[in-house]
């Protein structure tokens, strides 16, 4: 049976995760084609539903049965479409090969959509995909096993893999493309797709090309060549053209992909015959053969038609224009602008076709041409498709007339595409061609000059159309009523829309946005003919004459008009009016000139700038940026000079501020979120009022984005310098052509050099050989030479002992200059201390008597209040062993005063350091104070909102007990409860009792505190008056000053007369002076000793501030809470902002500091100029003294010294008082702030003190100018040494320009420094912000933790208690309805209170993460101030090294400038005339010689003896000449050898310019000399020849006369002696010249040692300068503080008398709550007493006492609760409590 069963049994049903596997099994190792045909159909079966299962397991077996089976054509087309099935499912649940298909947009081309529209609509591609397609693409054989499926006629089969390949293509396109690419017959064969006559393999064909051709140069070419152009036109006909289908966009869009980028395929295009269909193609619209509807396919279709036209003319191409003259040959232009200009167009087209007008007229003149000669009929575009076609006559109209027109008014939303395509097609028309832009403008000055005229001739004039005679008769024979109406509406003029004032201009704001921008194209700078764009605009005038108005240029009515418009409603308007001034403005002198014409614009947008509106962000800095433009091109010729101009736009604006405006604009402006794509002004977004958001033209953004460096520091330029226009590619390709050709002659140059000095060589070789004969001569000059030496030596010795004496002279006058002037500065200092010391003895000496007064007078008291108050004897105790200390400190001041004289200095310097620190603890304790009386507000505040909350619930309570009470009284009869509740009244009792005492002692404590506390205000008020009294008698010191400052005048006049008497009484003023200082040092000590009690009063004041608030604390911790995280995250987020306020405050302030203190340098540096000019005249004059006259020299030196000394000495003085007085005048003003009444007074006293100081500074210049005219008196004895000073002005200019690029590096360098200082506060200030980031999320999270808590202890206090109201509700069934209506209620409102606190508390959470994500964004915006600082530092040093680099430019040229023109020419040319001319005249004499002996040797040989005599002569003097050549040879080596030392020294010491310029002087005394060498030579070359002549007349006589030869031999001794006498005269004048030299650089010395000392003096001037400034803002730090702490004192009295006030008050509620209670005891004596006898019936009122004693437990549990959160309870409620406790223990012993 069980058998029978088994067979019976059904087979067990297989699960899907087993028979996946299984028939992957099968389709992999089947050996019959059917089995794996049918494996391979059940697993298509499962790869809709278990695709993943499918591919794990199946994928590689399908692909191995595909290579192994693709002859069986079924199962090749299964295989295919289960890959193609799991590869198209999609990742998610729905099926997307069947749900995707009815919601496709194109034609089924099959049973599966196509895989490159489905990437395209959902742009995703899952994991599974691209392992199907990383499978494929492994091998190439499975690619091209699939493309050989191609040639199967299966339709299936080439639908399936044509599919597959475009699912390949679309997730792994590189890798599939090289694997078709590989199949050299692929492509063809995908082409020959196109001609199958099943439609979807064409159509999916098409996308498959789209895709592979996609961004592939090589693909294009090889299906450009397959005549695919032919077969796509060949299905666009068969489709129906642009009438077609999704077809049609697809074969477009093909010919789009093959075309782009690639300039070979387009010249095809052209070049095979395509035109014509294209130009057809785009004609069907305009056809009037069939009637064309518009819907959105076709308006895709012909859209991808026009940007296959704009691709063929690509602007920037070489092959550009060959393309545009064949689209115009082929009347492609003419279709397109038929379809621009076409009525019945839909506006989505237009545009496009403008644009691709646009592309084919752009830069071709033939093209421009024909364009300029079309006529087009007039109609608005903003109106309806069909409102124009039956509009009456047609009225033609130029074509560019026609585009201004709607380019201006054609005012709607949905035409501002087409204005911007017809702004577009303006300039390419206008492009590259000068004569069309200017006739343009000329024709349009006219007719904004002839605006009378009709509208319809000013078009015609504007488009310069050529219309024949019969058109035009034609035209006005349709003129009528219609016409008139519409040559009125008609305008197209820009300069009317630019210069005329149109009120309702904010109706059609972008009508002045478009003319702006096409007269910015006029004006570019690349552009070559612009300046006279510019001139024919900035010359058309505004205004009428007959009015008597003056005519206005343009740039000043545009200005004028922009003063209007700065309020517009519309914020385009003054944008686009700025934007074209600025951009006009910007390199453009001419125009700056006439926009700096009319002051009254530019005051009027400087008052702009300083509006208080936040909503004008943008206009406010373009108008800033205007102003600075104006300035960075005027010049000191403008209307409003540079200078001038520089001045007034600081005064208001400042340099920070508009660098900062600037900045603001790029960042926080409408700039900021301009989109830098040209497109994308086409399709803008639109804002609130519906326009588009499109503010600048594209020709302002790039001239920004440019120049921006040069637009933010245009005022940091200095107003001397004139400015430089911006330099152009051209000037530096001409400058770079100059160079080479500088270039190639310096090569050519070096090379003729070298050629002559290897000639120069060879004829030196050949003077050598005369040199030496020259030699023998000089050796008998030498004799002669020794007794000039001698004579020498003895003027040698001469020369030492004058230069000794000068020597001894000078260190006298350089050791009493120096005495002089130590003794000056030394009397300086003791002056300005005695002066600055006696003033504050004076003060503290009136301050000590009001304290002694003070003191007396508080004894007095004491000693009366004393049996009193023991506590106010204490405290004068105190007083008394302060003042005792005081007077103790004064003692040992007084000794020590002398050792603390010597170390002054150091501990001034210590001490401002230590009251620097005090201070900034003083500000710190006043931050501290300020937040916790803020916080006390807040607390306040909170408290109050808590009780007005908790009021409500209280007074429910309050209702419910009354309730109870009434029931508790009408059931009297109950004796146990009486005794309870008399046990209770004890209890009561004695816990009021003690709470009463504890009351007692906190009151007893706070009244100690009261009393010490106004100890201490007592001591405070004294201090305070003793500081009023120090003010007063600081206000007489100042009055005593002023008076001293008019009788001063009467003195200063008599001290001029007496300089000399004064400083004799100087020296005996210098010991009084020492006394005084001895005195200041003991007020000194006095007042540190009173700043040291100042510190321990504040120390005391702190601690017990703390204690206070400890208390407060105390008291209100639980209150705190709930609130602590707003308010901590509250004061963070303000001190955060406070900090970075407070930054960029200080930032612009030290900005400011930076900038005065470099005026005030160069200021100070010109002066220290001018005085070293002055020394170094006086000291070359005194030297010329010395040498010429010694005596007059002398008393010449002690008058100049008195008249100096005097001078300095009342220059001092008038210093030392002007700074006293200064520093005076300064704590004085601070002190009269808080004296707001006698600031009047004391102003005008400062004034005429500040009027009389200026006089006494007009005298000392007075006394300077005759000091002056003294010296120049002197400087008329300096006419010796003027020759050597001139040779000494090239050296000193040299050495200024190396100082000025010194001076500009430092500056950079210190530009540097500073805004590295910046960076790290800036660094430190955000590592702060994120430290108190990390604390406030620590705080946060604990305050979370701890609500949290609280809200659960609350949850389960409210549960607990729910359940004890149901117990009490099943007992009260009978007679307590009401009672449990009112507990419910009581539970509802509990529970609604319990939600609000949750509410609270999540909206707590929410502002915390707000506060954090504010922080978050105020640490980045830190992090991008710390990038642009880092950026502009690394611009600073890129100036810095291109200042360095044009440093040694400039050095190498003036090097290379040097050796050109001194050495080479002057040396080599002489020197080479110098040779040639003595080569030529002794070759001359030889040939002579020769000739001579030739014709005379017979008589030679009758005289042999005299010949004889005759040839030792000659050869003697051939000896003289080699000696002479030896001679130049060696000065030759000279000459070369300093030529390689000066090339030596000039390489190593380039930056040491005075040291090269000396040198080059020595080199050219040595040229000199050498030249007087070779000139003495050449005179000695001239002698020989005479010598020769004579020779030959003495051998033409030698037969006459033998006498004759000694003749000659005299003679020739005397020309020797003479030119020995003449080398010593040479070598005399060399070393005199030396001499001079050495004296030269000893002057040199003397001068520098000058200079050094000069600013050593002036260095130590600035030091006392500085001590001073320093001393004064310690005294005014120190005033400060005194009025902080008196402010603090003042709000810590009314703190104390609040809380006073507060605690009076408790005290009193509290005492009346006593009384109550003593009250309701004796009332329940009473009542106790009568119910002993009343009834005994409690049944129902124990019940209800129960519940009631339940309800006071829970209510005293609430309130408890409400004091632990802070919540402060009444009187009123505390005596419920009380009651209901009384109550409860009745209940009890019930």
């Amino acid at each position: 049976m069980d058998i029978i069963q088994g067979l019976i049994q059904q087979p067990k049903i297989q699960s899907v995760d087993e028979t996946i596997p299984t028939l992957c099994d099968r389709v992999e190792n089947s050996t019959l084609i059917s089995d794996r045909r049918s494996a391979v159909l059940g697993l298509k079966a499962f790869s809709r539903q278990y695709r993943e299962s499918v591919i794990a397991s199946g994928l590689k077996p399908l692909l191995n049965t595909l290579k192994r089976d693709y002859m069986d054509e079924d199962s090749v087309k299964a295989i295919l479409e289960t890959i193609l099935i799991l590869f198209i499912r999609g990742d998610g649940h729905d099926d997307l090969t069947r749900g995707w298909i009815s919601q496709q947009s194109r034609l089924q081309n099959g049973k599966y959509p196509s895989p490159l529209v489905m990437k395209q609509e959902k742009e995703q591609v899952d994991q599974f995909s691209l392992w199907i397609a990383d499978a494929l693409t492994q091998s190439e054989d499975l690619i091209h096993l699939l493309v050989e499926f191609w040639e199967i006629d299966n339709f299936h089969i080439r639908l399936y893999t044509i599919q597959l390949l475009e699912a390949v293509m679309a997730t792994r396109p590189l890798k599939a493309r090289s694997a078709l690419i590989s199949l050299p017959t692929s492509i063809s064969t995908m082409v020959s797709l196109l001609d199958d006559m099943h439609e979807p393999i064409r159509d999916e064909a098409i996308l498959l090309l789209m895709a592979v051709v996609n961004d592939s140069p090589h693909v294009q070419k090889l299906v450009a060549f397959e005549n695919i152009f032919e077969r796509l036109f060949s299905i666009i006909e068969e489709e129906g053209g642009l009438r077609g289908s999704l077809v049609v966009n697809d074969c477009l869009s093909l010919i789009n992909n093959i075309l782009k980028y690639n300039t070979s395929n387009q010249t095809l295009f052209l070049e095979t015959g395509n035109l014509p269909k294209l130009a057809h193609l785009l004609s069907e619209p305009i056809s009037q053969d069939e009637v064309f509807f518009w819907n959105d396919q076709r308006i895709v279709n012909i859209n991808t038609a026009l940007d296959i036209v704009s691709l063929t003319v690509e602007p920037g191409n070489t092959v550009t224009t060959k393309h545009q003259n064949a689209l115009l040959d082929s009347s492609v232009l003419m279709v397109v602008l038929r379809l621009a200009f076409f009525h019945n167009i839909p506006k989505k087209v237009r545009p496009v076709a403008l644009l691709t007008a646009a592309n084919m007229v752009r830069s071709n003149e033939h093209a421009q041409l024909e364009f300029s000669k079309i006529d087009v009929p007039y109609f608005d575009p903003s109106l309806p498709v069909n409102s124009t076609a039956n509009g009456g006559p047609i009225k033609l109209i130029p074509v560019v007339s026609i585009l201004i027109n709607w380019m201006l008014y054609a005012n709607s939303v949905h035409t501002f595409d087409t204005r911007v395509a017809c702004s577009r097609l303006l300039k390419a028309y206008f492009m590259d061609n000068f004569d069309l832009q200017r006739d343009f403008l000329l024709k349009q000055v006219q007719l904004c000059n002839n605006s009378t005229n009709n509208v319809g001739d000013n078009a015609k004039e504007n488009g310069g159309s050529n219309k024949s005679d019969k058109e035009s008769d034609s035209d006005k024979d349709t003129d009528g009523k219609d016409g008139t109406e519409y040559e009125g509406s008609f305008k197209a003029n820009l300069f009317e829309v630019l210069l005329n004032y149109d009120a309702e201009l904010n109706l059609n704001p972008f009508k002045l946005f478009f003319t702006t921008d096409i007269f910015m194209f006029f004006f570019q700078q690349d552009h070559k003919y612009s300046e006279e764009l510019r001139e024919i605009t900035r010359n058309v005038t505004t205004g009428n004459d007959l009015e008597d108005e003056e005519p206005l240029k343009a740039i000043q009515t545009i200005s004028e008009l922009l003063t209007t418009s700065l309020t517009a409603a519309d914020i385009r308007i003054p944008i686009s009016y700025l934007t074209f001034l600025i951009y006009w403005l910007f390199g453009d002198f001419k125009a700056t000139n006439d926009f700096l014409s009319d002051k009254s614009v530019i005051k009027s947008l400087l008052s702009f700038s300083y509006q208080i509106q936040d909503e004008d962000v943008t206009i406010k800095c373009l108008v800033t940026m205007l102003l600075g433009v104006a300035y960075e091109f005027s010049s000191k010729e403008s209307p409003f000079p540079r200078k001038e101009y520089f001045e007034f736009i600081t005064k208001t604006l400042g340099k920070d501020n508009y660098a900062s405006r600037i900045k603001q604009f790029k960042k926080d402006s409408y700039f900021s979120k301009v989109d830098m794509n040209e497109d994308s002004i086409l399709t803008p977004e639109l804002d609130e009022t519906g326009l588009p958001k499109v503010y600048f033209s594209t020709y302002f953004i790039q001239l920004f984005n440019e120049n921006i460096y040069r637009i933010r520091t245009a005022l940091s330029h200095d107003p001397d310098e004139e400015p430089i226009n911006k330099i152009s590619f051209e000037e530096v390709e001409k400058l770079q052509r100059q160079c080479t050709k500088l270039k190639g002659e310096i090569t050519s140059l070096q090379t003729e050099t070298e050629s002559t000095h290897e000639n120069l060589t060879e004829k030196l070789i050949a003077l050598t050989n005369e040199h030496k004969e020259l030699d023998e001569k000089y050796q008998i000059l030498n004799s002669s030479h020794s007794s000039l030496k001698e004579n020498f030596s003895i003027l040698e010795t001469e020369l030492k002992n004058v230069r000794d004496s000068l020597d001894e002279m000078t260190q006298l006058r350089d050791v009493l200059e120096t005495k002089d002037k130590e003794n000056q500065t030394a009397l300086l200092e003791y002056k300005s201390t005695i002066h600055k010391q006696e003033d504050s003895i004076k003060t503290l000496e009136k301050g000590l008597e009001t304290i002694l007064s003070q003191k007396k007078k508080a004894e007095d008291g004491i000693n009366k209040m004393g049996k009193d108050l023991f506590a106010l004897s204490r405290e004068m105790q105190a007083v008394e062993e302060n003042c005792k200390n005081l007077q103790k400190e004064k003692d040992k001041s007084n000794v020590n005063h002398q050792k603390e004289t010597k170390s002054l200095k150091e501990d001034i310097a210590a001490k401002i350091t230590e009251i620097k620190a005090i201070n900034e603890n003083l500000e710190e304790m006043k931050i501290q104070c300020n937040n916790l009386s803020k916080e006390k507000e807040h607390i306040s505040k909170e408290l109050v909102e808590y009780k007005s909350r908790f009021q409500s619930h209280d007074n429910l309570v309050a209702k419910l007990t009354e309730k109870l009470k009434s029931l508790a009284n009408n059931y009297k009869d109950m004796q146990a409860e009486n005794e309870s509740l008399i046990k209770a009244v004890e209890e009561s009792k004695n816990e009021s009792s003690i709470q009463l005492s504890n009351l007692q002692n906190k009151i007893d404590s706070m009244s100690q505190e009261k009393e010490n506390f106004q100890i201490e205000r007592g001591s405070i008020e004294k201090n305070i008056e003793q500081l009023k009294k120090t003010i007063s008698d600081l206000e007489q010191t100042k009055e005593e000053i002023i008076s001293k400052s008019d009788s001063s005048k009467d003195e200063y006049e008599s001290q001029i007369s007496l300089l000399k008497e004064k400083l004799e009484t100087a020296t005996t003023a210098n010991d009084e002076n020492v006394n005084k200082i001895s005195e200041l040092t003991k007020t000194r000590e006095e007042l540190e000793a009173e700043l040291a009690a100042y510190k321990n009063l504040k120390n005391e004041l702190e601690t017990k501030l703390e204690t206070s608030e400890k208390a407060l604390k105390e008291v209100k911790e639980n209150e705190e809470h709930l609130k602590e995280e707003k308010i901590q995250l509250e004061k963070e987020a303000t001190e955060t902002k406070q900090q970075l306020n407070s930054l960029r405050a200080n930032l612009e302030s030290l900005e400011k500091e930076h900038e005065d203190l470099a005026a005030q340098l160069k200021k100070y540096e010109e002066q220290i100029a001018n005085k070293e000019r002055q020394y170094n005249e006086e000291i070359s004059q005194l030297n010329d003294e010395i040498t010429s006259t010694q005596q007059e020299n002398e008393s010449i030196k002690k008058k100049n010294d008195e008249l100096e000394g005097e001078v300095k000495a009342m220059k001092s003085t008038s210093e030392e008082q002007s700074n006293l007085k200064k520093s005076e005048i300064d704590a004085l003003n601070l002190q009269i702030k808080e004296l707001k009444k006698k600031n009047e007074t004391n102003e005008a006293s400062l004034l005429e003190s500040i009027k009389s100081v200026e006089s006494e500074t007009v005298k000392i210049k007075e006394l300077q100018d005759e000091c002056n005219f003294k010296e120049k008196e002197v400087s008329e004895l300096e006419d010796k040494l003027k020759a050597s000073e001139d040779k000494n002005s090239k050296y000193l200019e040299l050495q200024k320009e190396s100082e000025k690029i010194k001076e500009e590096l430092d500056a950079k360098t210190t530009e540097l420094k500073i805004q590295l200082e910046k960076i790290t506060n800036l660094s430190k200030a955000k590592e702060k912000s994120e430290s108190e980031l990390s604390r406030l999320k620590k705080t946060s999270s604990e305050e979370r933790k701890n609500a949290e808590e609280q809200l659960e202890k609350l949850k389960n206090e409210i549960q607990i208690k729910n359940q004890a109201f149901e117990k009490e509700r099943k007992l009260l069934n009978e007679g307590s309805s009401t009672i449990t209506q009112e507990y419910s209620e009581k539970i509802n409102t509990l529970e609604d209170e319990l939600i609000r606190l949750q509410n609270e508390n999540e909206l707590k959470a929410k502002e915390i993460d707000n506060t954090r994500s504010e922080l978050e964004k105020v640490s980045l915006s830190n992090d991008e101030l710390l990038e642009e600082k880092q950026n502009t530092i690394k611009s600073l040093q890129d100036e810095i090294l291109s200042y360095k680099d044009k440093i040694t430019r400039n050095d190498e040229k003036l090097l290379s400038i040097e050796r050109d023109n001194k050495r080479d020419l002057e040396s080599l040319k002489e020197q080479l005339r110098a040779a040639q001319e003595s080569k030529a005249k002794v070759e001359e004499g030889l040939k002579k010689l020769e000739e001579e002996s030739s014709k005379e040797k017979a008589e030679l040989e009758k005289s042999k003896e005299m010949m004889k005599k005759l040839e030792s002569t000659i050869e003697s003097n051939e000896t003289e000449l080699k000696s002479s050549m030896e001679t130049i040879r060696k000065s030759d080596e000279k000459l070369e050898q300093s030529k390689k030392s000066a090339e030596e020294d000039i390489k190593n010491l380039q930056h040491e310019k005075s040291d090269l310029i000396s040198r080059i002087n020595e080199s050219e005394k040595d040229i000199e000399e050498l030249k007087s060498k070779l000139r003495i030579e050449a005179k000695s070359g001239s002698e020989l020849e005479t010598v020769k002549q004579e020779l030959n007349n003495a051998q033409e006589k030698i037969r006459i006369n033998a006498e004759e030869n000694t003749v000659l031999k005299s003679k020739l001794e005397d020309i020797e002696r003479e030119l020995k006498d003449k080398q010593a005269e040479i070598k005399s004048n060399q070393e005199e010249k030396e001499l001079l030299t050495s004296r030269l650089k000893e002057l040199e010395q003397e001068l520098d040692s000058t200079q050094q000392k000069a600013q050593k003096s002036e260095e130590e001037r600035r030091a006392e300068v500085r001590k001073f400034q320093v001393e004064k803002s310690q005294l005014d730090e120190k005033a400060m503080l005194l009025e902080t702490k008196y402010n603090d004192l003042v709000n810590k009295e009314q703190a104390w008398k609040r809380d006073e006030d507060t605690v009076k008050k408790t005290t009193d509620s509290q005492r009346q709550e006593i009384e109550k209670l003593a009250k309701e005891l004796d009332n329940l004596k009473a009542e106790n007493s009568k119910l002993k006898e009343a009834n005994e019936d409690r049944s129902e009122i124990d019940d209800l006492m129960l519940l009631v004693t339940d309800l006071d437990e829970k209510n005293a549990k609430y309130r408890s609760k409400l004091k632990d959160l802070g919540v402060e309870i009444s009187s009123d409620e505390e005596d419920d409590e009380e009651d209901d406790e009384e109550d409860e223990e009745e209940g009890q012993v019930a």
